[in-house]
């Protein structure tokens, strides 16, 4: 059976951050960290799409580090997805945990990381193409299959 995946909607407009959730979503299914970690790399690829939103140019921030990124998104938003800066940081730091095991922080659970992702995903969409998607509980699956 196809499983439909929760970053779907990114599927047309944002392929690449489509396909890091179908990723975030398979690796749940047999390694939390690995999901973590996946997790990461999608708010990677997010800020990237909304630096180069904001600045038309993202290949300037290509070399930077996440935290260098997300500080930049922290001092020039100027709309309500400035308010999720404080999430981007905890995605960030719970995706480090998990690829370095002597630092992990195993208070910090995976469903709440990626669903955490889902929604700045969600509000991302919203925000940057002018849309109203609600945000929904995401669904967890184990054993994944796409086509």
């Amino acid at each position: 059976m196809e499983t439909v995946s929760n970053f779907e909607f990114l599927k047309h407009d944002y392929p690449d951050l489509f396909q890091w959730g179908k990723e975030i979503e398979r690796c749940y299914s047999f390694d939390e960290d690995s999901a973590k970690i996946k997790c990461r790399i999608f708010i990677e690829v997010l800020t990237l799409n909304v630096i180069e939103y904001l600045t038309g140019n993202k290949s300037d921030f290509i070399g930077h580090d996440l935290a260098s990124r997300i500080g930049f998104l922290r001092d020039n938003l100027h709309s309500d997805f400035k308010k999720y800066i404080p999430v981007f940081y905890e995605i960030k730091d719970a995706g480090n945990d998990a690829a370095h095991p002597e630092k992990r922080n195993r208070n910090v659970k995976t469903e709440d990381i990626i669903q955490k992702t889902y929604i700045l995903s969600v509000k991302f969409y919203n925000q940057f193409k002018n849309k109203k998607l609600p945000i929904k509980q995401f669904h967890f699956q184990k054993n994944l299959t796409y086509n």
